[in-house]
């Protein structure tokens, strides 16, 4: 009986033949999909290749294995059963933007560990990337779509409705993807938002921006030796969206009422929305205060507080470090 159990090597009852693609009888219905209870990953395995014996020509960066297959299928094809391939290909199509790195990290778990085990991760990163009937891995215009038919929705669905049922009804679909409604806005402004594509993309980008790299953690992207802080992707989505900003800030102008003209990237570099600007202000009043304490009396003290680095988790990768406990991680997001 397969009730009660879960879905963890995508499929154990192998064909015949797994270990030649051209031994596989094409003309039979594939088996049926056969579950392993939680846990056993070492009993009733399959005789079927995990791919420990298959030359693979790339060694750990990732961008050298995408010169070498053509898809990430073919990176991790040989691994596990006909079942576990489909699996594959149907998880790696819904990932996109990360589908080389998960099949670098399915590659090395069922190396380290069994097929089995990476099916886990793989399912476990696959349920990550998924709030309702969103996919966080979606690229902008994607995301931009599907916001926009959210709000849509809202205000279509709602527009025959009082301000008590709609507030209702669209609050509901916005608890979906986890978010509420802060508790200082009155009701028709929560609407008013509610039924607004940029506030909801303003959330499900932010959400999705978090969520990827949380992701992109999990899979060792995010390191001393390849990206301290954050991950290389992040980092250019980051440099093409101020790209973008400074594209639109120098074709929009400002007109005084003499006549004047001022690009709004001017006035964005003179005040505190530049960053520049803003830390020498900070600097200054720094100083300011510094100055003021001697004035007094006193001594003026600043802090800077941030996480102990023996707490990050991602800062470097050595084996022989010990595993860093459930109550350090708890301690590290008080300190944040």
């Amino acid at each position: 009986s397969t009730k009660g159990r879960h879905f963890l090597d995508a499929g154990s009852n192998p064909a015949s033949s797994t270990n030649s693609r051209s031994g596989l009888d094409q003309s039979r219905p594939l088996p049926p999909f056969k579950f392993a209870t939680s846990g056993d990953t070492t009993q009733n395995q399959p005789q079927v290749s995990n791919g420990l014996n298959r030359a693979v020509k790339c060694r750990e960066s990732v961008l050298e294995c995408r010169e070498t297959v053509t898809s990430p299928d073919e990176l991790t094809r040989g691994i596990g059963t006909r079942e576990c391939h489909l699996f594959r290909k149907r998880t790696f199509d819904k990932m996109p933007p990360i589908a080389y790195d998960v099949a670098h990290k399915y590659l090395k778990i069922s190396q380290q560990s069994n097929y089995v085990e990476a099916n886990r991760i793989l399912y476990r990163l696959d349920k990550e990337l998924e709030v309702a009937d969103l996919n966080l891995s979606k690229d902008i215009a994607e995301l931009k779509t599907f916001t926009k038919q959210k709000a849509s929705e809202c205000m279509r669905d709602t527009s025959h409705m009082t301000n008590d049922v709609a507030f209702r009804f669209c609050i509901s679909k916005f608890r979906r993807y986890g978010f509420n409604i802060p508790g200082d806005l009155s009701q028709s402004e929560a609407l008013s938002l509610l039924r607004s594509k940029k506030f909801w993309f303003k959330k499900l980008k932010t959400l999705a921006i978090q969520k990827m790299e949380e992701v992109r953690r999990h899979l060792d992207l995010v390191n001393q030796a390849k990206s301290t802080y954050c991950s290389q992707d992040r980092l250019r989505q980051h440099q093409w969206e101020k790209d973008q900003a400074y594209a639109f800030m120098e074709n929009k102008w400002f007109c005084s009422a003499d006549g004047e003209l001022i690009s709004m990237l001017d006035a964005y570099n003179a005040n505190v929305s530049n960053p520049k600007v803003r830390r020498a202000e900070l600097i200054t009043r720094v100083k300011g205060t510094e100055e003021y304490s001697k004035l007094q009396g006193d001594c003026g003290w600043f802090f800077t507080v941030t996480t102990p680095s023996n707490i990050s988790l991602s800062l470097q990768i050595r084996s022989s470090e010990p595993e860093i406990s459930k109550a350090q991680c708890e301690r590290c997001e008080q300190l944040s």
